[in-house]
């Protein structure tokens, strides 16, 4: 899934003419996007069950360590095999690459509507 969400992601960067590598920006975005997936999901599993890991020390460790798996999960997986999935999916046809576009853009527009909703909703503003 996240390989062809990939292509089509580097499709759409690499038309934007100051993208000097829309590789590096497509496996980015994808890592960010996963790591909110993520966060959205903790929110909820600490909303419903009070499993809170991340306290006021250790949250930057819990973060970094996120960051650094999906660094290296992403890197192994999609960038470092990225002329395979290119060569995969180049060959897509007009309406699957559309259908596939606008599964990208309603993926990237639910990760943040997830993401920033539930943060209103169930994050607890201490002060």
């Amino acid at each position: 899934m996240f390989n062809e969400l990939f292509f089509l992601l580097y499709d759409y960067i690499r038309h934007i003419e100051s993208n000097k590598n829309p590789a590096v920006t497509a496996c980015i975005i994808i890592i960010v996007l996963q790591g909110m997936n993520i966060m959205s999901l903790y929110m909820v599993v600490n909303y419903y069950f009070a499993i809170n890991i991340m306290t006021k020390d250790n949250y930057r460790l819990i973060c970094i360590i996120l960051i650094l798996i999906l660094v290296f999960k992403d890197y192994s997986i999609l960038f470092k095999k990225r002329n395979n999935i290119f060569a995969k999916y180049e060959h897509l046809t007009p309406q699957r690459k559309d259908r596939g576009r606008s599964f990208l853009w309603l993926y990237i527009g639910l990760s943040l509507a997830t993401m920033f909703s539930l943060m209103g909703l169930l994050v607890k503003p201490q002060y």
